[in-house]
């Protein structure tokens, strides 16, 4: 009886430590397109740090917006860090092109950093459904 019961308890830790790793996050982890957002990529990386890199289509320049993210019961919270946004021009881009964005950039930044809440709907290996306020937004996974 007792190597029964130990038996199981040994089962019951292996299961456990093998779940450990399908925790929310390890489901979230990678990096996403939307379709309503051609040219912009989504990447939550471990340990909490997100990336939004966009491209626009009219203009050759990168703008990465760092910040992090977390899940908390059955929500996922991204606050992205408007102080600490980079951008990557090409050679086209013109002076006041670059004043447009940047100008842009510093008024959100004023607002200092934007905490979005999202309801988790679903994840798999194909994509990430979350919901806000009713809306809902469907990240597609690349990588």
């Amino acid at each position: 009886m007792k190597k029964t019961i130990w038996m199981a308890a040994v089962a019951a830790l292996s299961f456990t430590a093998m779940s450990c790793g399908n925790s929310m996050e390890d489901k979230i982890e990678g990096k996403y397109e939307m379709d309503f957002t051609p040219g912009a990529t989504y990447e939550f990386a471990s340990g909490g740090k997100f990336m939004n890199e966009a491209k626009p289509e009219s203009m050759d320049c990168t703008i990465k917006s760092p910040g992090t993210w977390e899940v908390k019961g059955d929500s996922l919270y991204i606050t992205t860090d408007t102080k600490n946004v980079t951008f990557e021009y090409g050679s086209g881009v013109s002076e006041d092109e670059k004043a447009i964005l940047e100008g842009i950039t510093k008024g959100m930044a004023e607002m200092d950093q934007q905490k979005l809440a999202y309801k988790i709907i679903s994840v798999d290996d194909k994509e990430l459904k979350v919901e806000a306020e009713g809306t809902p937004f469907t990240y597609k996974r690349i990588k």
